[in-house]
């Protein structure tokens, strides 16, 4: 399964937008389940900032929140 979707914050003074890739494989007897995260961009104030999220904005509670909103739209 895959999902190609965007994540979206939106405070007074920004708004971000993260495009995403989320694939998971729910496994089977030979194969463990496993699942995939990819930031493809992301956008702040619809300027493209993709490195400083990867440098300064990217942390593991982010991504797991955007991990679950891709498993909500599975």
């Amino acid at each position: 399964m895959m999902v190609v979707a965007c994540y979206y914050i939106e405070e007074d003074d920004y708004i971000m937008e993260i495009f995403y890739k989320y694939s998971k494989d729910r496994g089977d007897y030979f194969s463990p389940p496993s699942s995939e995260l990819e930031i493809k961009k992301v956008l702040i104030n619809s300027e493209e900032l993709t490195q400083l999220f990867w440098d300064y904005i990217e942390t593991e509670e982010l991504l797991e929140i955007i991990e679950s909103d891709a498993n909500s739209k599975l």
